[in-house]
């Protein structure tokens, strides 16, 4: 690690291609860099920076102006826990928003569990499916307070809900 709390890989490193941090438990954050062995050198920078964007209460809004998701991110020293709640809704073919029937609730939140991020992409679970398989999220900020949301393997994966950060 240097003094600004990055990790940098150097060819000649013992353990190879592949390392990482692992700040805990499965339900704990963590991030693995992957690096070709053709990859000459790579960094994976300190959550300060690379964490601390995602950071905060995300909303999005449903064509009917009221909101239908909620994304929670706390930032606590070097993990990132949060919940993900949705509405119940009635949307388009593409995964849009048109009517929220009833609101995010905190009661019927997901707790998000491994979190990774890579290429400046927050992936991570929600809640385990009847068939044991879970609900998969990407999230990415497109500019300052606004960010997608992909619902994986659903519609919305190619059409991402835009949230944006409640102040």
């Amino acid at each position: 690690m240097d003094a600004v709390g990055c990790l940098n890989r150097q060819p000649d490193h013992p353990k190879g291609a592949r390392h990482g941090f692992d700040f805990g438990s499965e339900d704990r954050f963590s991030v693995t860099s992957c690096c070709p062995p053709d990859c000459r050198s790579f960094r994976i920078c300190h959550p300060d920076g690379s964490l601390s964007k995602f950071a905060g209460i995300w909303k999005g809004t449903c064509q009917d102006g009221r909101t239908f998701v909620v994304l929670t991110l706390q930032l606590n020293q070097d993990q990132l826990n949060g919940t993900v709640s949705i509405a119940n809704m009635h949307g388009d073919d593409e995964g849009a928003c048109m009517l929220v029937t009833a609101p995010p609730a905190a009661e019927h939140a997901q707790a998000i569990s491994h979190a990774a991020v890579a290429n400046d992409v927050l992936s991570f679970n929600g809640s385990r499916r009847p068939d044991g398989s879970f609900t998969q999220f990407e999230f990415k900020q497109t500019e300052d307070g606004k960010a997608d949301l992909k619902l994986l393997n659903t519609p919305v994966e190619k059409h991402p809900w835009p949230l944006v950060k409640a102040h």
